[in-house]
């Protein structure tokens, strides 16, 4: 029994130390990434002469904010005045409070035989009661001691702030997403890390040593097998790499209604899609050129290893009467993976003279400092669309070997395959650009074989809901909310807020040209003539088989169609305008709950030193503990607002997504067999747009959220209820205004 206690005792002996040192490696390995960044450097970060929080502080208590330590003597502000009178009275009851607990701790050391008695600690109370008094001493300018620190730590919390907002900016300009798309976290699946473009580069590879080793039996190259045609540049028209003799290969190339995959901010995509010129498309699609270029050279490296291989087996097993080899698959796939690893550091060095954010915008926003975060939100969000886009810029087709076409491999591609050889044939090239010994090789490769989709029994395969019934109806509204996203996040991913800025748009135009279209008839010149030409094909139609649609759009349908082009123009106007406008309301009603919280702690940090004089406990007292926890709130606040709006960006992002990748089920279990007529398509996109709305304002109030939560682990009763209670004003005062211009806008339209 002593035996194990004493092994027990030599464990717990090194089991100390041993966790000492962990914790000090692990602590100079953090340390290794980056320093903390010192107090001078805190206070460095604020511009003070642009900084807008800053601003706000120097324009209130004057030299106070500026250095809060060095403005000794009387005020010279009204507020320095104010304070002056408010902190000395609590210095006045102070000193009483501080008088009592003296006289009672010396009857109480009488009596209990004990200095100061059981309840107070004779080691802590002098050293509380100098902080307490030093604390409270107005010499600064009419502010106490205690009120210096307080706007002291609000300035490095300041600092603090306006280091997050520089690393944030600076990484979105060298294009750091904030959500990583399909292609940049799974580019095995898509781009040119394609499982097919790998397959494809090997079988071409292959086609050309198989050539050249036709030629030179004894001694064939091996060096250069694709023919490097690849170009970073905008609007290349050939942009491969393929195969001599036709083998084959990869291309790169763009949509048909643009060079490239890429976000842009002129022609088709700019007339139908919100962009903003802050952000820098060119320079985003650039880079997203030359990464894409670049992992095509860095897997084509890869596989020639493969390919070379492979083929010295083919033919060793030829000489030998062994087994091919079979497709490497194993070894395709660690190429493939081998530039997925390397896809942070193709970016790095390819990064353009031209940042994502325009440099004057980068800035304007380090100039204004972190409070103005909430005003570039857009900025943010569709610089991180564009980079999310750019990440798979290239559309990437195959070129099997034996012919000038793309396609995939498969059955089908086995037809084509032939197709393009009897073509060859009937001109007599069949045979000239492979020999027998290519196709004999080809050959030997295990064909991979694509399984066909089952077929649809709908009439059209996408009337096919995700529960298997067919419905036209469900498959419009789809096509519809689909419409409404319209990428707006970049490569398939949904941001809420530009969506909601799209159809918003969309539903603010029809009703003005219908309006203007319908006032235009009565003008004189054009006017007169158009509504002639007009009444001349309504006489046309009512005397033909239209006449009966005529009939029905009649002085009733028309004011019914008035009332409801109101009803469009005004949920349009909520859509375009309000929505866009609540990451900046929400920021800045979350900065003025911060500037009530930091008020509120300059105002009491005198009764937190007044506190100080308690003679009870241990410590500093329990009754000082809400003066270092709103310190440490003050300091730590900013920057867990600038970390919240870019979670909130994120999360808005994906969840909208996932919002929308779950819509079509939820569709097609709500309606299942139903009709879905449309009235029904004009519910599910009232349905669709409302929930965009609520998940807009739900989601920025992390803004809220995330800094009161995190600092009640600290303490209690720290969260920015006024910002919050304007906030939700804000929105009910919108619903309310939403209601009465409806109500008012239709009325006003004539039946």
């Amino acid at each position: 029994m002593k035996a194990k206690s004493s092994r027990m005792s030599i464990c717990r002996s090194w089991l100390t130390p041993a966790f000492l040192v962990a914790m000090s490696l692990l602590t100079q390995a953090a340390l290794a990434q980056q320093r903390p960044p010192t107090t001078g450097e805190l206070e460095q970060a604020i511009n003070r002469d642009t900084d807008k929080s800053y601003e706000v502080l120097r324009m209130v208590f004057g030299q106070f904010a500026q250095n809060p330590f060095l403005e000794v003597g009387t005020p010279d502000t009204l507020l320095g005045h104010v304070f002056l009178i408010s902190n000395l009275v609590i210095m006045a009851l102070g000193v009483v409070w501080f008088t009592y607990n003296v006289g009672a701790g010396i009857l109480t050391s009488a009596h209990e035989g004990r200095v100061l008695g059981q309840r107070m600690s004779s080691a802590w109370f002098p050293v509380r009661t100098t902080v307490g008094v030093a604390g409270m001493l107005p010499v600064f300018g009419g502010f106490s001691a205690a009120q210096a620190v307080m706007m002291w730590t609000g300035l490095l919390g300041i600092g603090a702030a306006n280091m997050s907002l520089h690393a944030s900016i600076d990484a979105a300009a060298n294009y750091a997403p904030l959500v990583q798309s399909e292609a940049m976290v799974k580019p095995l699946g898509s781009g040119v890390l394609a499982a097919d473009v790998a397959d494809a580069l090997f079988m071409s590879k292959v086609c050309v040593l198989a050539n050249r080793a036709y030629d030179k039996p004894d001694g064939y190259s091996t060096a250069n097998l694709l023919v490097d045609n690849l170009s970073s540049d905008d609007g290349k028209r050939r942009n491969s790499l393929y195969g001599e003799r036709l083998c084959g290969g990869v291309n790169l190339s763009g949509n048909k209604f643009a060079t490239d995959n890429a976000r842009s901010d002129s022609g088709l995509q700019s007339m139908l899609a919100y962009r903003v010129a802050s952000v820098d498309y060119a320079a985003i699609a650039k880079a997203g050129r030359q990464a894409s270029v670049t992992q095509l050279r860095l897997l084509s490296a890869a596989v020639n290893v493969v390919a070379i291989d492979w083929f010295s087996g083919y033919q060793n097993a030829l000489k030998n009467g062994t087994k091919i080899p079979d497709w490497p698959t194993k070894n395709l796939e660690l190429s493939r993976k081998g530039v997925n690893f390397a896809w942070k550091e193709i970016i790095a060095p390819l990064v353009p003279k031209g940042s994502a954010i325009r440099e004057k915008v980068i800035k304007t926003i380090k100039r204004d400092g972190w409070a103005v975060l909430g005003a570039w939100n857009s900025t943010f969000a569709e610089a991180n669309a564009a980079i999310v886009d750019a990440a798979n810029v290239y559309t990437v087709s195959v070129t099997s070997p034996g012919n000038r076409v793309g396609f995939s491999f498969g059955e089908l591609g086995d037809q084509i395959r032939g197709l393009g050889q009897r073509a060859l044939s009937a001109v007599g090239l069949g045979d000239v650009p492979q020999t027998d010994v290519v196709r004999d090789t080809l050959a030997a490769l295990n064909s991979k074989r694509e399984t066909a989709e089952s077929s649809s029994e709908c009439l059209f395969s996408s009337w096919e809901s995700s529960t298997g019934n067919c419905s036209m109806g469900q498959a419009i509204a789809l096509y519809m909310i689909d419409g409404i996203s319209a990428n707006s996040g970049g490569q398939g991913l949904v941001n809420p807020i530009i969506a909601a800025k799209n159809v918003g748009d969309w539903l603010m135009t029809l009703p003005q040209v219908a309006y203007f279209a319908n006032k235009l008839k009565n003008l004189p010149g054009p006017g007169r003539a158009v509504s002639a030409a007009a009444e001349a094909a309504g006489k046309i139609a009512t005397n033909r088989a239209m006449s009966s649609l005529a009939k029905l759009m009649g002085g009733d349908a028309i004011a019914f169609l008035e009332k409801l082009g109101m009803a469009m123009f005004i949920v349009g106007a909520v859509l375009a305008i309000y929505v866009p406008f609540i990451p900046f309301l929400t920021w800045m009603t979350s900065i003025i709950g911060y500037f009530t919280t930091f008020v509120e702690g300059l105002v009491a940090m005198q009764l937190g030193a007044f506190s100080h004089l308690s003679g009870e406990g241990d410590g500093m007292g329990s009754r000082t503990e809400r003066a270092y926890t709103h310190l440490l709130a003050v300091l730590i606040r900013p920057t867990l607002m600038v970390v919240s709006f870019f979670i909130a960006n994120a999360m808005l992002i994906m969840l909208g997504t996932l919002f929308n990748q779950m819509f079509a089920a939820a569709l097609a279990n709500v309606q299942g067999n139903s009709v879905t007529g449309i009235a029904t398509i004009i519910g599910v996109l009232a349905v669709f747009m409302v929930w965009q709305v609520v998940m807009v304002q739900g989601i920025y109030n992390m803004v809220y959220e995330i800094p009161d939560r995190s600092l009640g682990w600290i303490g209690s009763q720290l969260e920015a209820r006024f910002g919050r209670e304007m906030d939700h004003k804000i929105e009910s005062m919108t619903h309310t205004s939403m209601r009465w211009a409806g109500t008012s806008g239709i009325g006003m339209v004539k039946v």
